[in-house]
């Protein structure tokens, strides 16, 4: 197995539009976010770990940051979103275990841990309603 990071972030995506309820999950960050891309996740590479287990076989630990967007804040949705995101903070987890190898694109999933519900993410200057999680993913591979 290689380290690729753009497969893993492509088969990252993939689980993501394999969630219920998700409506894109692209590789390619768009400029905005249309209400009718939405619910949306994008992922971002976070800080990580390479680990030289041999003269030729190397692992990383690298986190993943996970952005679950819902919808825009202030249309006049009041508090009926948070009842709507609070079921999906399970489903993103049990998707994740559910799929430990991304499908043999990585070694596994070894953990995954949300932010809370804020309520405030920005995209594009706008302030969605949503949440995020970090998922710890190890790799290995030849050097």
């Amino acid at each position: 197995m290689s380290m690729d990071l753009s497969a893993t972030y492509a088969a990252l995506q993939a689980l993501h539009l394999g969630i219920a309820g998700i409506k894109t999950a692209p590789t390619d960050r768009p400029t905005t976010l249309p209400a009718a891309d939405l619910p949306c996740v994008l992922s971002w590479l976070a800080p990580g770990e390479w680990t030289i287990m041999s003269k030729s076989y190397e692992k990383q630990k690298r986190e993943w940051i996970v952005r679950f967007y819902y919808a825009p804040q202030g249309q006049g949705v009041g508090i009926a979103p948070a009842a709507a995101i609070l079921a999906f903070f399970a489903l993103f987890p049990r998707a994740y275990f559910a799929n430990q190898t991304l499908g043999g694109v990585v070694d596994h999933i070894q953990s995954c841990r949300d932010q809370g519900d804020d309520g405030i993410l920005v995209y594009g200057g706008t302030v969605y309603y949503g949440f995020e999680m970090r998922v710890l993913i190890v790799e290995k591979g030849t050097a």
